[in-house]
């Protein structure tokens, strides 16, 4: 029930944000919403290309709270900065496969990220709004932190000019041999804010 009046009120929210929203450009984005981890990382590529194209439900390790918290600034058209902090608990560890007992390690990220919208190389996709991210981070995994680079993508859906459904996905790899690479999967809200008008009928990202 908690969880259906967040959605309600964010609703409300992009719905009063998005008075004359039609020619108003919005500089900030917040989002919000579930993360999915999973550290069961090979240590060369061509293992982490095949754990991620098979990745398995099993192998994930989910919160039944929203547990990833974001906020964006737009420069331009084209590139933003996006800052995401994630809690979470790892149940399933580094090497974990079917049967293992489970584990109950923290999880804490922080990152820093460019994002790049891929609509201004193949053009405005209307209420579709796909990018790539670049960037670092720190985390920690149970007893061992460390820092990442950070390569991801990302979409967002905009059900209105303010509000919508944002998907990113992104690899997380240790700058030393700590064997805590992971990949994280958010799916949530996202809300843009802070509008002013620009005298056009487009609104870009």
């Amino acid at each position: 029930m908690k969880y259906r009046l967040v959605i309600l009120l964010a609703v409300f929210i992009s719905l009063i944000l998005d008075i004359n929203a039609q020619q108003s450009y919005y500089p900030f984005q917040i989002s919000f919403g579930y993360a999915a981890i999973d550290i069961r990382t090979p240590t060369d590529i061509g293992g982490v290309l095949k754990d991620y194209i098979n990745g398995k439900p099993e192998d994930v390790n989910m919160t039944a709270f929203p547990s990833s918290f974001g906020i964006l600034y737009n420069f331009n058209d084209s590139w933003s900065v996006k800052s995401m902090l994630t809690f979470s608990k790892i149940k399933r560890g580094y090497g974990y496969t079917s049967g293992d007992p489970f584990i109950d390690d923290r999880f804490f990220a922080i990152n820093l990220k460019g994002v790049y919208s891929l609509n201004t190389l193949i053009g405005d996709l209307r209420n579709f709004d796909p990018y790539l991210t670049a960037g670092a981070g720190y985390s920690i995994i149970g007893d061992n932190d460390d820092f990442k680079g950070i390569g991801g993508y990302g979409m967002n859906y905009w059900i209105n000019e303010s509000f919508g459904v944002q998907f990113e996905s992104s690899y997380n790899h240790a700058f030393q041999n700590s064997a805590t690479d992971f990949f994280q999967h958010n799916l949530g809200l996202v809300i843009r804010f802070g509008s002013y008008n620009t005298g056009s009928a487009s609104c870009p990202r």
